[in-house]
């Protein structure tokens, strides 16, 4: 995956940070320990010591260097035991003199024998995919934002209340369950604001989520291609945590964008992903527009219909008559 140059600044500096911060949190340990029991601190000098004592000793041609080194190992792991037993007592952890790194296999470093680590490749990931998500034009909504008001005929209420509640489940309990959904419906229904919902609950809990409408997405998925733009947006595309394609059907018709969408689909389908897709378009529709290799994966989503009046109307009616 092609990672742009701005996540490598913010993994960077976001490794610096965790280091200091373990850094400062073990230096406040330490005075911490040393205040009550200024004797370690002592001999943890002594071991420094005694190391470059060993280390002269192996140098040296001594023919007892053997011997003297074995004796000076000895002493020094007497001390270790100590110091754990002495710090043990006080705090009930013989580790609590070890630094606290946000990964244990790098220390924070975010390099593991010559190779980068999980942890960094972990954040090249999350921010070029933020970095793709803040070029997109949709803001993203709280599940608490939701009005159920705006959806007047009762039948149209309870099951949007319904769809809410099993929405927020499925984000709480991520990735408990993974499977896929299609919101259709006409327009001004709700389906970008419930999909917004989706995409900042889950990106708040952590997971890599890349939210766009199909145009924007498969724009800058040709942009790349052709090499008007770097990136690599469809690994993006195909590898994040959660994909949710909004509003599918309103991009122009291009071999390019469905041979896209169709490899966009089959990838993460392979590799067991997720992906929210909404869309005006009814299912004959769906199935008029696409070629069936597209279509048949994407009505076999989990439905949720969404119908009512256009909210958008119903805002602009309330603003009208607030004012008046």
């Amino acid at each position: 995956m092609k990672y742009t140059h701005n996540a490598f600044l913010r993994a960077e500096e976001e490794l610096k940070k965790r280091r200091q911060d373990a850094e400062d949190d073990l230096a406040a340990r330490e005075d911490y320990i040393y205040s009550k029991l200024p004797e370690v601190r002592d001999m943890r000098e002594s071991l420094k010591t005694s190391y470059l004592e060993l280390m002269k000793i192996i140098a040296g041609h001594d023919p007892e260097a053997a011997a003297s080194a074995a004796a000076v190992r000895e002493k020094n792991l007497a001390t270790q035991e100590r110091i754990a037993i002495l710090i043990e007592d006080l705090t009930g952890d013989r580790k609590y003199l070890e630094p606290h790194y946000t990964c244990s296999k790098c220390s924070d470093t975010g390099y593991f024998e010559g190779e980068r680590c999980d942890c960094m490749k972990d954040l090249l990931r999350a921010y070029t995919v933020q970095e793709l998500n803040d070029n997109m034009s949709i803001s993203l909504h709280d599940f608490s934002e939701f009005d159920p008001s705006f959806y007047v005929n009762e039948p149209d209420r309870e099951r949007m209340v319904k769809w809410i509640a099993y929405l927020k489940n499925y984000c709480e309990t991520f990735p408990k369950d993974t499977r896929s959904m299609l919101f259709s419906g006409g327009t001004g229904l709700g389906k970008t604001f419930v999909s917004s919902c989706v995409a900042k609950a889950l990106s708040e809990r952590g997971f890599v989520t890349v939210f766009g409408s199909a145009y924007d997405l498969l724009r800058k998925v040709e942009d790349e291609h052709f090499g008007r733009e770097e990136g690599d947006t469809l690994d993006s595309l195909i590898s994040a945590d959660m994909l949710i394609i909004d509003d599918l059907g309103s991009e122009p018709p291009s071999q390019f964008y469905e041979s896209t969408l169709y490899n966009i689909l089959n990838g993460r389908i392979n590799l067991r992903r997720p992906l929210i897709i909404s869309t005006n378009l009814s299912q004959t529709e769906l199935e008029k527009r696409y070629h069936d290799r597209i279509s048949s994966r994407v009505v076999g989503f989990a439905p949720l219909r969404f119908s009512g009046r256009d909210i958008r109307q119903q805002i602009a009616q309330r603003r009208f008559k607030h004012k008046k």
